[in-house]
């Protein structure tokens, strides 16, 4: 006889499989870490309650990814786009680079 599987079993299998996928090799965790801190921030950015003025997702991406690789580059200005908050968050994503580089 078969054996089936419940949904918190099949869930289970899930996370565990995801689990070695990201934890296995140190070096598919810190990409993955990278990557996850730059949408994070990207995400915050794009948010209005950290914009002084409308700024497009992708310059969002682009400000979170040049601040998290720690390059200084920016299609925007910063300082006109962005309040304390989102400068905070540029900020935040330059020490998470540079401490992983």
């Amino acid at each position: 006889m078969r054996h089936r599987l419940t949904v918190r079993e099949l869930r289970i299998k899930r996370i565990e499989a995801l689990y070695r996928l990201v934890f296995e090799k140190p070096a598919r965790f810190i990409a993955t870490g990278f990557l996850l801190a730059i949408f994070i921030g990207a995400t915050l950015l794009y948010m209005p309650f950290s914009q002084t003025q409308p700024v497009s997702w992708i310059d969002c991406l682009f400000v979170a990814t040049s601040a998290g690789t720690v390059t200084g580059l920016s299609t925007i200005d910063v300082g006109a786009s962005f309040n304390m908050f989102g400068e905070l968050v540029i900020v935040a994503l330059i020490q998470v680079g540079g401490s992983a580089s």
